[in-house]
C-alpha cells in the first residue's frame, strides 16, 4: 500500500516494487481519509509506504504531520488493518528528524526520498525481499507442518517448554533422548516441536545444536531458558530478553598481569529478530504464559554476554571484565553463544535455518559491597517464572512465523 499525494513519486515507488516482486497487488491512496477507508476494508497488508507530508482529504494541501497522524490512528484503532511493516518516506529532512522517533518506537523506519539517489530504493527492496522470504517460509501445505527444535539447559526450562505441547512422544535417536509434540494455538496445528534438555555451558549447547540439526533438519531451532540481568532498570525478574547479538566474554589473551579481550560475537536470524522487535511491543504473547504471577513481565531486545562461568556478582572478576569490554550487555548466560555459533556455521544444505535465543530473567546480578556470607536472595519461584515467560514468548514467535 502506497499513501502519497505526489504522482511522480508514487510512479517511482511502484516501479521499485514491481521490479522486486512479481504479481504484487499495490493499493494507492493520496490522502489520510482515503487510506483509512482502505485500512477498514483490508484484512492484510504486508507493507505500507507512507508519505510524511500528507493531505488529510482530497484537494487539500499536504500537512507536515499528516503521515504521523495517520500512523497514530493505525496504532490506536484496533479496527484498522495494521500493516506488517511500515516505511516512512519524505523529501524533507526536517520532517524526517521529527518523524524518526514515532516510527522507531514501533520498530519501523523513515527513509529520505531523493529521485536522484537510490538509497530509499534499497531500503524498500530489502524490505520486499524480507517479505518474499517470509511468504516462502509460511507456505505450508494443508497436510504438512514444520519441524522446529527447542533446546534448553536445565529441567525448569524444559518443563516450561514441554507444557505448550500436546501428543508428546519419545523421539530418541542413537541413544540420545528427545521428545516430540505438537504445538497448537487457537485450534490450529502450528508445528511439530522436538525438545531436549542438553545441560549447561556453551560447549554442550554447540554439540547438541549440531546433533539436533543433523538428526531432524528443522526449519527453525531455538534455545530457550533463563538468564541473569545486569541492568535491572531495563530487565527485571520475569522479563524476556531477545538478544540482537551475543558476546563470548571469555575470548581473549591472558598475560601474567592482565587480560586482553578479543571479542567474539554472534547475531541471530534477521527475520526472527524483526518479528521479535514487533511482537515485543504488544501484550498478545502474554496469553501463552501458563502460570499466574504478581509481576507483569515485558519483552524487549537487548544484548547478552555468554560464557561457561556462572556470574552472581556485578563486580566479580568476570563481572568487571564484562563492564570493561562489553558494557552494553543487558544479561548474562551460559549457552547462547555456543548455540548461535554452531547454527551460523552450517553448510549449504542447512544454512537457511531460522534460529534465535529467548531468555527469561530469573536473577539480578548482586551489586552489594558486603563481603561476608549472604543468604540466597532469589525467591524459589523465579526460575519457573522466567522459564515460563521465555517459553511463552518463544512459542508466540513460532505462532507468528508459521500460522496459516
Amino acid at each position: 500500500m502506497i499513501v502519497d499525494d505526489e504522482a511522480s513519486k508514487v510512479e517511482k515507488i511502484e516501479g521499485v516494487i514491481e521490479e522486486t516482486l512479481l504479481d504484487t497487488r499495490i493499493i494507492k491512496c493520496s490522502n489520510s481519509v482515503n487510506a483509512i477507508s482502505v485500512l477498514l476494508a483490508e484484512k492484510h497488508i504486508d507493507l505500507l509506504i507512507l508519505d510524511i507530508n500528507l493531505p488529510v482529504r482530497e484537494n487539500e494541501y499536504p500537512k507536515a504531520n499528516g503521515g504521523i497522524s495517520l500512523l497514530t490512528q493505525i496504532i490506536r484503532r484496533s479496527e484498522l488493518c495494521s500493516p506488517d511493516s511500515i516505511i516512512g518516506l519524505t523529501a524533507h529532512e526536517n520532517l524526517k528528524e521529527i518523524s524518526d522517533k514515532h516510527f522507531n518506537k514501533e520498530g519501523w523506519l523513515v527513509a529520505s526520498y531523493n529521485p536522484k539517489i537510490s538509497d530509499w530504493e534499497e531500503i524498500i527492496k530489502n524490505k520486499l525481499s524480507y517479505i518474499s522470504n517470509k511468504d516462502k517460509m509460511n507456505s505450508i501445505s494443508i497436510n504438512e507442518i514444520k519441524t522446529i527444535v527447542i533446546l534448553t539447559a536445565i529441567k525448569p526450562e524444559y518443563l516450561a517448554v514441554r507444557a505448550h505441547l500436546s501428543d508428546i512422544k519419545d523421539n530418541d535417536i542413537n541413544d540420545t533422548s528427545y521428545e516430540s509434540g505438537i504445538f497448537e494455538h487457537l485450534g490450529e496445528k502450528i508445528a511439530k516441536i522436538i525438545i531436549r534438555e542438553c545441560g549447561a555451558r556453551n560447549s554442550n549447547a554447540a554439540q547438541e545444536t549440531e546433533r539436533a540439526i543433523q538428526y531432524f533438519n528443522p526449519c527453525c531451532i531455538l534455545f530457550v531458558g533463563i538468564a541473569g540481568s545486569r541492568k535491572p532498570n531495563d530487565f527485571k525478574i520475569g522479563d524476556v530478553i531477545f538478544p540482537s547479538k551475543i558476546y563470548s566474554y571469555e575470548g581473549g589473551k591472558a598475560t601474567k598481569s592482565s587480560f586482553n579481550a578479543r571479542p567474539d560475537m554472534e547475531s541471530l536470524t534477521y527475520a526472527l529478530t524483526e518479528k521479535a522487535k514487533k511482537e515485543r511491543l504488544k501484550n498478545d504473547w502474554k496469553t501463552l504464559i501458563k502460570g499466574t504471577y504478581k509481576s507483569n513481565p515485558n519483552a524487549d531486545l537487548g544484548i547478552i554476554a555468554s560464557g561457561d562461568l556462572l556470574i552472581e556478582h556485578y563486580d566479580s572478576s568476570i563481572g568487571k571484565l564484562i563492564t570493561k569490554y562489553y558494557n552494553d550487555t543487558s544479561a548474562v548466560e551460559m549457552e547462547g553463544f555456543g548455540f548461535a555459533k554452531s547454527v551460523s556455521r552450517q553448510g549449504r544444505e542447512s544454512q537457511n535455518i531460522i534460529y534465535g535465543v529467548i531468555r527469561g530473567i530469573s536473577d539480578i546480578l548482586d551489586i552489594s559491597t558486603f563481603s561476608g556470607t549472604i543468604e540466597e536472595k532469589r525467591p524459589e519461584y523465579t526460575k519457573d517464572f522466567a522459564s515460563d515467560t521465555a517459553s511463552a514468548f518463544a512459542f508466540w514467535l513460532i505462532y507468528q512465523l508459521y500460522k496459516k
